[in-house]
C-alpha cells in the first residue's frame, strides 16, 4: 500500500532475515517502522525509513532510537531514493549506498531486438546443457538445494569473495513452504535429472515483484538466466521486478545488464549528526 519496492521491503526478506540482531516493527500513525536491535554492545538502528514516509514517524523513530542508545548516535540503514531528501531535511547525514536493478517483465518475455541478443544466447546455452527441466520447487528439494548452496558458498570463499546472506538463504529453503505464491514462488532447474539450481521470487506490491535469491551450479553457464526468466514468466500479473544489487561483482553486474534494466533504484543510508 505504501508503494515501496526495494529489495529490503520484500516481506520474505524481512521474515527470513538472519543478519546481525533482531528485527522489530511498530505502527506510528499510518506508517510502519522497522528497527534492528543489535547486541554487544546493545544498540538500535532504524532498519528502513518509515513507510509510507512521514516526518512525524521518523522523528518518533529517532527519539526511540536515541533513548535506546542512551543519547548515542543512530543510523537509518536502508532508505529508498524517493525518501532520501526528506530524511536529509530532518538533519541526518545521508549518503548513497547502492543501486538496485529494475527489470520490465514484458520486454524480457518477448526478448526482441539486438539489446536482448546476449540474453537469448545465454538462455539457449542453458537449454543445451542436457535434458533441462524447470519446475516449481517442492519441500523435498530442500536437501539438494542446501547442498548446492554450501558448494556455491565454498567456491566463492575459495576465490576470496565474501559471501553474505547465507544463513538467510538456508532459512528460506527450510521455511519457504510457509509462504504461498504470489508472495513467494520457488523454482528449481534439473539437468539430466540432477538439481542444478534454485531461485525464489514474489510480490512486493501489486505491480512490482522481487527476484529474491538465486543459486546455480557454476559449471553450467546460463542457468541463472533461465531461472530468472522462468520466475518472471510465472508471475504474469507483475509488470516489474526488483533484481537487487550487483554486490560490486563485475560478473553479476553483467548478468543483470543482460536483462536490460529499465531503471536503477538508488538506495541510501543515514546517520544522526
Amino acid at each position: 500500500m505504501a508503494g515501496v519496492h526495494t529489495h529490503r521491503h520484500f516481506f520474505p526478506f524481512l521474515h527470513f532475515y538472519s543478519g546481525s540482531g533482531r528485527l522489530r516493527w511498530e505502527r506510528h500513525g499510518d506508517s510502519i517502522i522497522v528497527y534492528q536491535i543489535l547486541r554487544r554492545p546493545e544498540r538500535m538502528k532504524l532498519f528502513l525509513s518509515p513507510f509510507p514516509f512521514d516526518p512525524d514517524a521518523l522523528r518518533h523513530a529517532l527519539d526511540r532510537m536515541r533513548d535506546f542508545n542512551r543519547g548515542g548516535p543512530g543510523r537509518v540503514k536502508w532508505i529508498p531514493e524517493e525518501d532520501a531528501l526528506d530524511v536529509a531535511r530532518l538533519g541526518l547525514a545521508v549518503s548513497f549506498r547502492e543501486d538496485e536493478y529494475i527489470f520490465a517483465r514484458e520486454p524480457v518475455m518477448k526478448l526482441e531486438g539486438s539489446g536482448f541478443a546476449k540474453l537469448r544466447q545465454e538462455l539457449a546455452r542453458a537449454r543445451r546443457a542436457g535434458e533441462v527441466t524447470v519446475r516449481r520447487s517442492r519441500p523435498e528439494d530442500e536437501e539438494a538445494c542446501v547442498a548446492l548452496a554450501e558448494t556455491w558458498k565454498a567456491r566463492l570463499e575459495a576465490a576470496g569473495i565474501r559471501v553474505g546472506g547465507h544463513r538467510t538463504k538456508l532459512t528460506c529453503l527450510a521455511e519457504a513452504s510457509r509462504l504461498a505464491p504470489p508472495l513467494l514462488a520457488g523454482m528449481v532447474v534439473e539437468v539430466d535429472g540432477i538439481l542444478r539450481g534454485f531461485a525464489f521470487s514474489g510480490r512486493i506490491t501489486g505491480e512490482v515483484g522481487c527476484n529474491y535469491l538465486s543459486t546455480t551450479d557454476a559449471n553450467l553457464r546460463g542457468l541463472p538466466y533461465l531461472l530468472c526468466h522462468a520466475l518472471m514468466e510465472s508471475l504474469p500479473d507483475l509488470a516489474y521486478f526488483n533484481d537487487g544489487n550487483d554486490a560490486g561483482r563485475p560478473g553479476l553486474r553483467e548478468q543483470k545488464e543482460r536483462f536490460r534494466p529499465v531503471r536503477k533504484l538508488g538506495i541510501y543510508g543515514a546517520v544522526t549528526r
